[in-house]
């Protein structure tokens, strides 16, 4: 929904792994270019390092861009069934796509 894709899945597993597999990637609002951010593994856990910016860092917008991650709307709601009832409209029971293009959808 905010434009935000995670690919979780490790290169070691994927079957044609590529710079996006195992990756975070995030477009910009306007579409003209993308942040990349690959994801690494300790056990079973995929994550990235961080960092808590200076206070130098996070007031230089121009050196520093700011990618939002999440949105203000919808609100999150862990116990709503509209999701799945979304992803049961889209595929049958074997779990085969019936709607490519979500416009479509019933």
């Amino acid at each position: 929904m905010s434009g935000v894709t995670i690919n979780d899945v490790p290169k070691f597993l994927a079957p044609n792994p590529s710079v996006n597999t195992h990756a975070i990637k995030i477009k910009s609002d306007d579409g003209s270019h993308s942040l990349l951010i690959p994801l690494s593994l300790k056990g079973v856990t995929s994550y990235f390092d961080v960092q808590k910016p200076t206070t130098a860092e996070w007031d230089d917008h121009k050196k520093n861009c700011r990618y939002e991650l999440t949105l203000d709307e919808p609100i999150w709601d862990p116990s709503t069934d509209e999701y799945q009832g979304m992803e049961e409209r889209m595929v049958n029971y074997r779990g085969e796509v019936l709607y490519r293009d979500r416009s479509k959808m019933p």
